[in-house]
């Protein structure tokens, strides 16, 4: 399809997502440059598919920079790569100071994708860097107003899929009931009826599993979403990141292990930083519920190659260090 029409930016899209998917990073670089040679904008695939490959962080960054300025769409792709790399090297005050010049302004307050990008944004940073009081902020605060957001007729499915992980952290928090949370969920669903049922059940109840508890709770419902598994037009690791943080609190280490495996295995981790990061420190913990202890400390060397140094510290790569230390790793 993207070979016989040149035009057509949907078959070059699901092309390149499929190459991320089975972590073909050569393959997704190839397809990126096609289109750009073809007078398209795709800068951030070619930028997520150079970082997976162990580009230089000045090449990755130089490719960000060509992402257009206008229309404001690519503008926030653009910030939203550049807070990435922040990230993904461990400056998260950077990344914080990416955020906060892109709050929404007057006339973006309520837009639902800018402000759950921004929310979404401020409240994984916040998780990371251990502030539960900042992460309690942002967290009321999106559910407060999530209500009167508006949704625009082009947003496609799942184009906010971390909704209900955000209204979830506010009714942890006690900023709405848990009956507020359901019925929010419901509603979010509901929105994204279209898509594939697995991923409204990944979203919508596996990334709001906090405890064993919730992961129960989640598994009791899934055979209403079957099949689980799809491809879809977000992240590529994400669905596997998410799933395998399900199994691992569920205590179901095999399960856990090769859907975690998957995701670290994608070329898309510059899209979202923190689930790849998430997702590697998960799979050490499951490795370790199976027994390999030797895979256990690659997993978590992983995650302290990204964020050992990190400025504030780690949370995650606290809990790396320590993991890797009770089990004897190599430095």
């Amino acid at each position: 399809c993207a070979g016989l029409s040149t035009a057509s930016t949907d078959c070059a899209s699901w092309l390149a997502r499929v190459h991320d998917h089975r972590g073909n990073c050569v393959e997704m670089e190839k397809v990126s440059r096609q289109m750009i040679d073809r007078g398209l904008p795709y800068y951030s695939v070619l930028a997520m598919a150079l970082h997976a490959l162990g580009r230089p962080e000045a090449v990755i960054a130089h490719t960000i920079g060509q992402i257009p300025d206008k229309p404001r769409g690519f503008a926030r792709t653009k910030r939203g790569s550049e807070l990435s790399l922040a990230v993904l090297r461990g400056d998260f005050v950077s990344a914080r100071a990416i955020a906060d010049r892109w709050s929404p302004n007057e006339a973006e307050k309520l837009e639902l994708p800018i402000v759950y990008g921004d929310a979404m944004t401020k409240l994984v940073i916040a998780l990371e860097t251990g502030n539960p009081n900042e992460a309690r902020r942002v967290a009321g605060a999106f559910a407060e107003k999530v209500e009167v957001l508006s949704q625009p007729s082009s947003l496609t499915p799942l184009s906010v899929p971390h909704v209900p992980f955000l209204l979830r952290h506010a009714r942890d928090s006690g900023s709405i009931s848990a009956a507020d949370f359901d019925r929010h969920r419901a509603s979010w669903i509901a929105a994204n009826a279209t898509a594939p049922r697995g991923l409204l059940w990944t979203f919508g109840y596996a990334a709001t599993a906090g405890t064993a508890d919730d992961a129960r709770a989640a598994l009791a419902v899934a055979g209403e979403y079957e099949p689980l598994s799809a491809l879809a037009q977000v992240a590529s690791q994400l669905p596997g990141a998410v799933r395998g943080r399900l199994y691992l609190l569920a205590g179901d280490g095999p399960r856990a292990v090769k859907e975690l495996e998957t995701a670290v295995s994608t070329c898309s981790e510059l899209a979202n930083p923190f689930w790849f990061v998430w997702a590697w420190f998960d799979l050490g913990q499951a490795r370790e519920l199976i027994g390999d202890s030797k895979g256990a400390c690659e997993a978590y060397g992983k995650v302290l190659a990204r964020w050992g140094k990190a400025k504030p510290r780690s949370v995650t790569a606290k809990g790396a260090r320590a993991r890797a230390k009770a089990l004897g790793c190599a430095p």
